[in-house]
């Protein structure tokens, strides 16, 4: 739908209907603006075990957490 269009038919509705139509754009842009914060914050909360490219500040690619070992790499 052109923008040209979209301004048209939003002009030819109620005084009430062009209110109801703004709260609801308002509504959908709040929710979406949360839902970005929210996941922002949590990508930034699961990223904190791995805090540099590699693992450790030098380099040594090597991570203190456990959940791959040697008994069950061969499973990845």
């Amino acid at each position: 739908m052109s923008a040209r269009r979209s301004r048209k038919i939003y002009h030819s509705l109620t005084v009430n209907d062009q209110r109801a139509y703004r709260m609801f754009a308002s509504r959908v842009t709040l929710a979406a603006l949360a839902a970005v914060v929210i996941s922002s914050t949590t990508d930034a909360q699961t990223r904190s075990d791995w805090p540099t490219f590699g693992g450790a500040p030098g380099g040594a690619q090597h991570s203190a957490l456990d959940q791959i070992n040697v008994d069950n790499v061969g499973e990845l």
